[in-house]
């Protein structure tokens, strides 16, 4: 595990996740893949705060119109015709 990324893994060892009781090869296992995972796809890891915030601010968005789109059909219900 890279030198950066301890603090970020002594925190989740340390908290109530259930990360926390894996043995120690499978937990860096997870943090070296979660890691590669996140600069593949461009993310910083571990997030900052405020990068963290941006992005949820991006999911709840994405949500937002999901919810949108699945009520207005919904409440438009669908019409059966007989032929």
């Amino acid at each position: 595990m890279r030198v950066t990324h301890r603090w970020f893994a002594s925190e989740i060892r340390q908290g109530e996740s259930r990360l926390a009781n894996l043995p120690q090869e499978i937990f860096d296992l997870i943090m070296e893949h979660a890691s590669a995972l996140a600069t593949k796809e461009g993310y910083p890891w571990p997030m900052s705060r405020e990068d963290a915030l941006k992005h949820r601010e991006l999911l709840m968005e994405e949500r937002m119109s999901f919810a949108i789109d699945a009520t207005e059909l919904y409440e438009r219900g669908f019409v059966f015709h007989e032929r």
